[in-house]
């Protein structure tokens, strides 16, 4: 993963299950005075699930229609009680 792509999962890490806009990704995420496009995230998201996302599991970044990307907190498997 490149710099960025790594500051935008930490970002995401760092409030899990909160829907962020793309304008907010950006703002948050990207360099002081770098002028993208909005989807110029959505590359980068791609960029990162395709790195994070383990096969057979569920996507840990969840694409809400509309409104933005949010980290969806994994499901922990737990040991059975004795």
């Amino acid at each position: 993963m490149t710099t960025l792509q790594v500051r935008l999962l930490r970002f995401l890490m760092l409030t899990p299950e909160t829907v962020f806009t793309r304008a907010e990704i950006l703002k948050q995420v990207w360099p002081q005075g770098t002028f993208v496009s909005e989807r110029t995230v959505d590359v980068h998201v791609a960029a990162v699930r395709k790195a994070v996302n383990q096969p057979g599991k569920p996507d840990l970044i969840r694409t809400i229609r509309g409104r933005g990307y949010a980290l969806d907190a994994p499901e922990t498997e737990c040991a059975p009680s004795p």
